[in-house]
């Protein structure tokens, strides 16, 4: 398993369990209300859209993992190893910028796409609770927001929205590159 795909497994294990903790609460509220007022019925449709719903969500976190990891690849590869200028740089950047953040937006359409699918599949099949399944939905944002707030007090690497990983990927591949050229250097001197 490459370092970079296993970086992706470990940072998507706080969001999995975020997706697992808000089905919970989205089935236990339904429970608590069921209990106490009589229009809420709880019934296996909350318990199968709440799972629908991280399902969903989680497929959509890995899958947008795995584009922007490629698309960090891709910006690797391109790039190659060794030091640019200022011009190259500005070159490579205007050749293929576009090229990535078109990868990037056809897996934005994709996944969003699919995500209606899903509802609209829950609406129609009367197995999910529509509800039930949407909450997860939309927690995609609070839970890498409260990622990110958990890494930055010291919990270590957790969930991040993977778009703020292209960064992190160029400038690591632009280390390893300076470090090449450097013992390039060494032994050459040698």
């Amino acid at each position: 398993m490459s370092k970079r795909l296993l970086s992706t497994v470990k940072d998507s294990a706080f969001f999995v369990i975020g997706e697992i903790v808000v089905a919970l609460l989205v089935i236990a509220v339904y429970y608590a209300l069921g209990i106490y007022i009589e229009n809420v019925i709880f019934t296996y449709k909350v318990i199968t859209g709440a799972i629908l719903g991280s399902a969903v969500m989680i497929a959509n976190y890995v899958a947008l993992s795995f584009f922007v990891t490629r698309a960090a690849d891709k910006i690797i590869e391109l790039r190659g190893k060794g030091e640019m200028t200022e011009e190259e740089i500005e070159k490579f950047t205007k050749e293929n910028t576009r090229k990535i953040q078109t990868t990037v937006q056809l897996s934005f359409f994709i996944r969003t796409f699919s995500m209606i699918g899903v509802l609209v599949i829950a609406l129609i099949s009367g197995h999910f609770d529509v509800i039930a399944t949407a909450i997860p939905l939309v927690c995609f944002r609070p839970i890498i927001s409260a990622g990110e707030l958990f890494a930055r007090r010291g919990g270590g690497a957790v969930a991040a929205a993977p778009e703020s990983g292209i960064a992190a990927e160029e400038n690591s591949a632009t280390e390893e590159a300076t470090e090449a050229d450097a013992a390039a250097e060494e032994s050459k001197e040698e």
